[in-house]
């Protein structure tokens, strides 16, 4: 994939994070009315731990864990936010990136 198909996949992907995220703390009027809120949400961890040559080296966390890490982030819908920040960081990274790919082909084409 090429650095200029990873920049719109990510442009994409990130327009659609946003829009779902605009909708929390939105007032609506559907099913008798409200304002969006986080339900739920679905976590895993993995640590990477490995106490000798041979033994297991990626160690999931537990079913419990996962659902109760799950509702402690719903009460923090600023890290939510925070995530959005850190991928439209990442999508200024791969604009430039993208950039001096394009660049480069403009050049080797005569352009």
């Amino acid at each position: 994939m090429t650095e200029v198909e990873i920049y719109k996949n990510l442009k994409d992907e990130l327009w659609k994070i946003k829009d779902w995220w605009n909708m929390y703390g939105l007032h609506y009027s559907g099913g008798n009315g409200g304002v969006g809120e986080i339900r739920s949400v679905e976590v895993s961890a993995t640590i990477y731990y490995q106490q000798s040559n041979g033994s297991k080296n990626y160690h999931e966390s537990s079913g419990l864990f996962n659902k109760t890490f799950g509702k402690i982030l719903q009460k923090h819908p600023e890290l939510f936010k925070e995530t959005i920040e850190v991928l439209e960081k990442q999508l200024q990274e791969q604009a430039g990136k993208a950039r001096v790919e394009h660049e480069q082909i403009m050049r080797d084409s005569g352009l």
